[in-house]
C-alpha cells in the first residue's frame, strides 16, 4: 500500500448512524403519454428525479463528512482506496456503496471514479444500524495508472 515519507498514507474515517437509501430507491422515473404522432401511435414524456428519501441520506452524510473533514484537516485525494462496512442491514452492499459513495462525492474526494480499491462488506453486530467508511490516498501506479 502507498506511504508517505513520515509513514502511512493519509485517511479519513466516517461513521454514518441510521438509515440508509438503497441505490435502487435514489431515483424514480415515470412516463406519461403526450400526445400521438402523425400515424396515431402515442408519443411519451420521460423524467427521471431524485426521491425526497435520497436527497435528505446524501444530506445527512454530507454533513457527517464535513464535520470530520473540518475536524481532521482532511485534504481531498486525487486517487483512493475506500473501505465500507454496513452494519445491520438488509438491503444489498452493492447498493448501499453507491449511495454513500455518491453523497461522499465533493467532500472527501472529487470524483468516486478514481476509487481504485476496497472493501464493501455487511456485518451484524448488537449496536444500530451505521455505515463505516474509511477513504485512504493511494499512489495510482500501484494500481497500474500511469
Amino acid at each position: 500500500m502507498s506511504e508517505t515519507l513520515f509513514g502511512e498514507a493519509p485517511s479519513i474515517s466516517i461513521v454514518i448512524p441510521g438509515t440508509v437509501v438503497s441505490g435502487n430507491r435514489k431515483t424514480r422515473s415515470f412516463a406519461k403519454q403526450v400526445g400521438t404522432d402523425a400515424q396515431g401511435r402515442p408519443k411519451f414524456s420521460a423524467r427521471t428525479y431524485t426521491t425526497r428519501e435520497a436527497k435528505e441520506f446524501a444530506e445527512r452524510v454530507r454533513s457527517i463528512a464535513l464535520y470530520e473533514v473540518a475536524k481532521s484537516g482532511w485534504v481531498m485525494p486525487e486517487w483512493m482506496y475506500v473501505s465500507i462496512k454496513a452494519y445491520n442491514y438488509g438491503i444489498d452492499r452493492t447498493n448501499i456503496a453507491k449511495t454513500v459513495e455518491d453523497a461522499l462525492q465533493g467532500i472527501i474526494y472529487k470524483n468516486d471514479g478514481h476509487i481504485l480499491d476496497g472493501p464493501v462488506g455487511k456485518r451484524k453486530d448488537d449496536r444500530g444500524q451505521r455505515v463505516e467508511v474509511v477513504v485512504r490516498a493511494v499512489d495510482p501506479k500501484d494500481y497500474g495508472y500511469g
